[in-house]
């Protein structure tokens, strides 16, 4: 059989994990045939048994929405501002602030903080011209994504038996989701409850985010007669970032914009056996 025929028909075997912190029956064998979610990225297969799977899969874009509030952390004072004041000034805006850009759907065309501009080399505090900062050119969006993780990958001859535990986590960071909270406009106290809330009305899907948290399972798989398989186990990650209209990562002139994408790992597990 030739290896396109064998990818064709590979055998593809998928089981979603409970989500328990441990567990001994979580065994999966060649006789479960469950297919991943229609609204999944391809999970990567193996064309040969040496094959190097990587260890994510493409990443596939669910839908796109704009932002109805928009509140990202400023760093420095951009050098696209600096040079709308030329010949020698300078722009003080505050950094490591969270100015409004978005409220309510519409872009604050005035920040609510003041930006001292200096037009002396010196730039001595009474030369200062404070003036309101201004707002985005363009408005951002909130995209929603997924893709696979790889958490192993093993190939097993006849006829012996893989049963082995593995460690991996779920969900998102406190760090990040606090961050990703405050950006959306969602209170970082309650940030899970609240983006989950604010995640499943933007994109009507039923999403939940949650605090990191460590995972153990168990995988076993059979090995068959006469074939070589590769077993390897995915978990399926939610993925939020804030992007353009063309699905970049957002800039805008004006600021110095800090906004990391929210990955959350999430209790998905499926395991892909491949048969040679």
């Amino acid at each position: 059989m030739s290896s396109s025929m064998r990818f064709l028909v590979a055998l593809i075997v998928g089981l979603a994990l409970l989500n328990s912190c441990s567990s001994k029956d979580n065994s999966v064998g060649p006789d479960n045939h469950t297919l991943p979610p229609a609204d999944t990225p391809v999970i990567p297969l193996p064309k040969n048994p040496g094959d190097a799977l990587p260890e994510s899969s493409d990443t596939l874009v669910i839908d796109t929405s704009l932002l109805g509030t928009f509140s990202p952390q400023h760093l420095a004072r951009p050098s696209a501002i600096i040079a709308r004041f030329a010949p020698n000034p300078v722009w003080l805006s505050p950094s490591s602030q969270h100015p409004l850009l978005v409220e309510k759907g519409a872009i604050v065309p005035s920040v609510g903080f003041r930006c001292g501009i200096c037009y002396d080399r010196q730039c001595y505090v009474y030369h200062y011209e404070w003036v309101p900062c201004p707002g985005l050119q363009s408005a951002p969006r909130i995209q929603y994504a997924r893709y696979w993780r790889k958490i192993f990958s093993t190939t097993l001859q006849y006829p012996t038996t893989y049963s082995e535990s593995h460690t991996y986590t779920e969900g998102t960071s406190e760090t990040t989701g606090e961050s990703f909270a405050y950006t959306v406009g969602v209170s970082a106290s309650i940030w899970g409850i609240g983006l989950s809330a604010e995640f499943s009305k933007t994109f009507s899907h039923e999403i939940t985010i949650s605090s990191e948290t460590s995972v153990t399972k168990e995988f076993t798989v059979q090995s068959v007669s006469g074939k070589t398989i590769v077993a390897t186990a995915w978990q399926l990650v939610d993925l939020f970032r804030i992007v353009d209209e063309n699905g970049y990562d957002y800039q805008d002139p004006g600021f110095t914009l800090d906004t990391p994408p929210l990955g959350n790992a999430t209790t998905q597990v499926f395991l892909s056996v491949v048969e040679f």
